[in-house]
């Protein structure tokens, strides 16, 4: 590979569907090839000169997401949004573009969780009227509230799974101190414990509200049933107080 190109990768989940599996794939086309979703674009530069051009077009690009850099020896790792600009010695450059991929992987994961979570917060917000008093008129929103409470759940299961991997990626990666450097520099320990405090939120708002329906709901059949019951008696009455005064007269 020439010292005077620069070579791009993307890195990017195996399939759609998938966040927890992640490919790196050439980028022949370089900077003109499209990258979007959860993609990344990585950009290897091999000299300060080429660090320096890849810096100056990714500053120029709109902001598209978080933006650090870490720098260590010969080690420099620039992060813009979906782009990143990598330098290092070029025998290193397969073994910093794999603790990429892992660090990425995780990195997105927090990103999704965090929208997820974000939109749980606004409807928990509104839904929190609920913990309060229930009546009749929410037995209708008992299916919609359920799935929020499955989202909170299904939230709480994603975090301890991708705490997990975060840990797990640090400690198999090649260089565990790089990649300390770069869930620093990027604050993801910080995001994680946000997200562990804004699930904990979402699971006690819904957790209260079907736990309240779902007592309600019982009231509520029980006392249908009861009044079913107190009517069917009132019509036999009324029958045998009419058949009464038909015997009388």
């Amino acid at each position: 590979m020439p010292d005077n190109e620069s070579t791009y990768f993307k890195l990017s989940p195996s399939s759609p569907s998938s966040s927890a599996d992640w490919q790196l794939t050439p980028l022949p086309n370089g900077a003109s090839d499209a990258v979007s979703g959860q993609d990344f674009r990585v950009s290897f530069a091999a000299s300060e000169q080429l660090m320096a051009e890849q810096q100056k077009r990714i500053s120029a690009l709109p902001a598209n997401g978080a933006e650090f850099e870490v720098k260590r020896k010969s080690d420099r790792i620039c992060f813009a949004g979906r782009e990143i600009v990598l330098q290092c010695a070029p025998d290193e450059r397969d073994e910093r573009l794999s603790l990429l991929k892992d660090f990425c992987q995780v990195f997105s994961r927090v990103e999704i969780l965090e929208k997820q979570t974000f939109e749980l917060l606004k409807s928990a917000k509104e839904d929190s009227a609920w913990t309060g008093r229930v009546d009749q008129k929410l037995l209708p929103d008992y299916e919609r509230l359920s799935v929020k409470n499955r989202e909170a759940i299904n939230g709480r299961i994603e975090f301890a799974q991708l705490k997990r991997s975060l840990f797990q990626a640090e400690d198999n990666s090649d260089d565990e101190k790089l990649f300390s450097e770069l869930v620093e520099a990027s604050g993801l320990e910080e995001r994680v414990e946000l997200l562990d405090d804004e699930i904990e939120v979402a699971e006690e708002v819904y957790g209260v509200c079907i736990d309240r329906l779902s007592e309600f709901s019982y009231f509520w059949r029980e006392f249908q049933a009861e009044m079913w019951i107190i009517v069917i008696l009132v019509v036999e009455l009324v029958e045998f107080f009419f058949d009464i005064a038909l015997q009388v007269k």
